[in-house]
């Protein structure tokens, strides 16, 4: 300001500073035209374009409820025809957190004696909300009149039927942001903040939100950590943008082999796709850091919570579920590691390719297997699971507190003939005859009331098995790493590229890599798949599985990642 009065005088600071009051005085006013944004916002907004479900997670102060409020308020004004549905845990919970927030965004000439000969109507109290619950916008540009409706979970749960008949959203759109150099309209129709149901009110409007083309929104506070229903969202969805950790709240230190003690970034935006076939089709994430919010009292609480744990800190600080980011293969992801069928290469050319089959056998449930097959670089290509998930279901389902067997383990009574036909189909079908098949060392050792092992028993029908390696799981789980190891800093290429590659259809085993942590019963219905790959990784003693030429029976080294 002083080199700015003695180079312009006096008039220009005053102007200057007229103008930031201004600008101050219309953030009160006039919040959805004027107020201010948080850095997460714009990805907020691009996610709630581009899928038909989009979640803002965040944890002290991040600003959920209030983007909420702001994507409401913006979608009632600028979309004709909006028809808004915004659900809350109780009464109290929609008056002061849903039905506050989006009455300080209305426009400031539409909060008072809104009350039009065309329709429109909005009464408010700060103690009672909005009369009926209810307000209709008559924004006088000859277009449609705006509704929003406030519910809690209980009303629905009182007549789930009320709902079915709704529409949702608007049919003409026209607040539009720039996704990735694209124009989209966004269209939410209903926002549910907290959610901590089953799920059936969300599948509900999810029937219901195609008609008028809308989103649904959610905003999630995980302190408590995540429901099932927010789990089986969160599941199967791929980093896209990462956020630098603040090294006042984070151990940005190194250890004794030189690693970084703590995360020098974490996780911002998360998508998942859930068809290929409807672009729209999937989930948006936006985990929003409560340094961006500078009247959240940020210093305040990095004296409250610095000192705690790891996962507390990342809910606190971040929004981010502990369970989001303690996968046992945090370097797992659906882009890298899984392959389209399209783009999967044919195994069953011996001079390529050497073939396996893993075979985890148990007594009370199904066997769990998987075929894969290694190539001259090392790289491993997994091509089919038994049973696999397109023909049997799940192997393991999200339950609160723990993981449940799901309908694949169910048994069908296969005995040791059933199942050698059953893998003589599975390698008819992909062509191949395996190199070798793997057993688990301790069920195959085995004996039936003839004192004969389960290896002796498939030796008679034609299957002859050598066992897994005996090590211990946690060295097993330490050597897979290896299969997942590459630069994600980088782009992926033939150079920078994870050896292990998972065809699209092994949904099992993709859904084990994603959860399984060990935890022992609470996530134990998951431990077969990732059995099965870790016998596969601990081939020849602990080396991994080789390529060998069909023709002379050399082996071909192995390859490594970047």
């Amino acid at each position: 300001m002083e080199a700015l009065m003695k180079a312009e005088g006096p008039e220009a600071v005053e102007a200057i500073l007229n103008q930031r009051e201004s600008a101050i005085e219309l953030s009160k006013s006039d919040p959805l035209r004027h107020g201010f944004q948080f850095p997460s916002w714009p990805f907020m907004f691009q996610q709630i374009a581009k899928w038909m479900e989009a979640f803002a997670f965040g944890g002290n102060g991040a600003s959920k409820s209030i983007v909420g409020a702001y994507v409401v308020a913006m979608c009632l004004e600028k979309n004709p025809g909006c028809k808004m549905y915004c659900f809350a845990q109780d009464e109290d919970a929609s008056k002061q957190i849903q039905q506050r927030y989006i009455w300080e965004y209305l426009p400031q000439e539409l909060r008072y004696n809104h009350k039009t000969e065309t329709g429109g109507y909005i009464k408010y109290t700060t103690k009672n909300g909005f009369t009926d619950s209810s307000f209709i916008l008559d924004m006088r540009d000859g277009l449609e009149n705006r509704e929003c409706h406030f519910y809690t979970y209980s009303q629905y749960q009182a007549n789930k039927h009320k709902f079915e008949g709704y529409e949702y959203g608007s049919r003409n759109a026209q607040w539009m942001v720039e996704v990735d150099g694209e124009m989209l309209p966004i269209n939410v129709g209903a926002w549910l903040d907290e959610y901590l149901e089953n799920g059936e009110l969300y599948n509900t409007l999810l029937y219901r939100i195609p008609r008028r083309g809308a989103s649904i929104f959610t905003t999630f506070t995980a302190i408590d950590g995540m429901t099932p229903f927010v789990a089986d969202k969160i599941k199967g969805s791929e980093i896209k943008k990462t956020i630098k950790t603040d090294s006042d709240l984070f151990d940005h230190s190194t250890d004794d082999k030189g690693n970084v003690k703590e995360p020098l970034e974490v996780e911002w935006v998360r998508e998942k796709r859930n068809s290929d076939i409807d672009p729209r089709a999937g989930v948006g994430m936006v985990f929003f850091p409560s340094k961006h919010n500078p009247w959240a009292g940020y210093r305040n609480m990095l004296t409250i919570h610095r000192h705690k744990s790891l996962e507390e800190r990342l809910v606190r600080f971040h929004g981010i579920p502990s369970n989001v980011i303690t996968t046992l293969f945090p370097m797992f992801s659906m882009g890298a590691n899984v392959v389209k069928s399209e783009d999967f290469p044919d195994i069953s050319d011996k001079s390529k390719f050497t073939t396996w089959h893993i075979d985890d056998h148990a007594a009370a449930r199904n066997h769990f297997n998987i075929w894969g097959a290694v190539d001259a670089n090392g790289s491993i290509w997994i091509r089919r699971e038994w049973p696999d998930r397109k023909s049997y279901g799940e192997w393991a389902i999200f339950g609160d507190p723990k993981w449940k067997a799901g309908p694949a383990t169910k048994k069908i009574g296969y005995d040791v003939q059933g199942y050698a036909d059953l893998y003589a189909d599975i390698e008819r079908d992909l062509g191949i005859e395996p190199f070798e098949r793997v057993g688990d060392s301790r069920a195959f050792a085995n004996e039936n009331d003839d004192n004969v092992d389960r290896f002796t028993q498939y030796a008679e029908v034609g299957l002859d098995y050598v066992p897994s390696d005996g090590r211990t799981e946690s060295i097993g789980m330490q050597h897979l790493d290896d299969w997942f190891a590459y630069n994600p800093a980088r782009p992926i290429d033939i150079e920078n590229r994870p050896l292990l590659n998972i065809h699209e259809d092994c949904g099992n085993l993709i859904d084990s890599l994603l959860n399984y942590q060990m935890l022992g019963t609470k996530d134990e219905a998951l431990k077969d798949p990732v059995d099965c790959l870790r016998y596969f990784r601990m081939v020849c003693c602990g080396e991994g599985p080789q390529h060998y030429d069909s023709k002379s029976l050399t082996q071909k080294a192995q390859g490594g990642a970047y």
